[in-house]
């Protein structure tokens, strides 16, 4: 079942079978996370998706802009943190303020201005994982976003000892977002979920289900 590649760990090859790595993740937390803490991980996309359409609304503006500039203001921001960055940003461009003394840095401020004057945030945003973000955020069912955390579960497994700080070329992101897909096939879900339930093994709870 698996899928083996050669990938490089901090300069050394490894051959590494992807797929049973997620695969393992992914049933581990199944079978061992509370009811609650399940759906809400199965469902962190629809919830975010949620989110961005209710203050949408609020603010008077689309759906697809709210979660464009959450996407472009999401590098190095907690989810919380963007999320209040992402609110700050359209209240203070709706009344006519600068975007000055925020926490997300200035370019994705630029991206954010970008998209609330109308621009399609695919056009405006770089990198295949803000990309990804904006995309899984509006509910694609194509896109994975592969961050550090996806990547070291892909590579090292149920293994929490290994680090989650690896470089992720578009090379590695497009191979990793395949062999998301595949196990998604398995299950029949979108490759987001099984991104957002084992997402929460690495980032949610410290490694552990």
């Amino acid at each position: 079942m698996g899928e083996k590649g050669k990938l490089y760990n901090f300069g050394h090859a490894v051959d590494v079978d992807i797929i049973k790595n997620i695969t393992d993740v992914f049933e581990h937390v199944m079978s061992n996370t509370s009811e609650a803490e399940l759906v809400a991980a199965i469902n962190w996309y629809p919830i975010a998706h949620a989110f961005c359409a209710a203050w949408a609304q609020a603010f008077g503006l689309e759906t697809w802009q709210v979660a464009g500039i959450v996407a472009a203001l999401s590098p190095q921001l907690s989810w919380q943190k963007n999320k209040e960055q992402a609110l700050e940003t359209i209240a203070r461009l709706q009344n006519g303020r600068t975007l000055g003394g925020m926490q997300a840095y200035p370019v994705n401020r630029s991206k954010a201005i970008r998209i609330f004057n109308g621009e399609n945030p695919l056009d405006a945003l770089g990198g295949l994982k803000v990309r990804s973000f904006y995309l899984n955020i509006m509910l694609d069912t194509e896109s994975v976003t592969i961050d550090r955390h996806a990547c070291a579960i892909a590579l090292f497994g149920l293994d929490t000892a290994k680090s989650g700080q690896i470089t992720v070329t578009d090379k590695l992101y497009k191979l990793l977002a395949k062999a998301y897909t595949d196990v998604a096939q398995q299950y029949n879900i979108a490759p987001y979920v099984v991104q957002s339930v084992t997402w929460t093994y690495k980032a949610a709870n410290g490694g552990k289900a």
